[in-house]
């Protein structure tokens, strides 16, 4: 029981509405009706809500990267990241789930430290 409590206390609970805001504004609703008409948008409906159309990374709070370096490398690239937070003395925040790879790579080749 102290575990539930302790993530309750620990999560800054007034970001998630707006991580759900940008994870639907950034879904990719027409890839959706072209590939399943449309069901596919009761299924990115869902996706987005459940947070499965989404790839959350983690970094390291006390690492050389901050979150703002770490969003421009990735916009050059044209890679857009939402949801930011602070979770036991990490970072993270979501990418599209059809760019994580991508935006994997990029991270990687740049040095930032990124944890699973």
């Amino acid at each position: 029981m102290l575990g539930f409590l302790e993530f309750l206390t620990s999560f800054y609970w007034p970001l998630l509405p707006e991580t759900l805001f940008s994870t639907f504004r950034r879904a990719r609703w027409r890839r959706a009706v072209a590939r399943h008409g449309p069901f596919g948008l009761l299924i990115e409906t869902v996706e987005s809500l459940i947070g499965t159309n989404t790839y959350v990374f983690f970094v390291p709070v006390a690492g050389r990267w901050d979150g703002r370096s770490i969003a421009k490398l990735l916009k050059q690239y044209g890679i857009d990241m939402w949801g930011w937070g602070f979770w036991d003395r990490e970072l993270f925040f979501h990418v599209h789930r059809d760019d994580a790879w991508f935006a994997q790579d990029i991270l990687i080749s740049a040095g930032v430290e990124l944890l699973s």
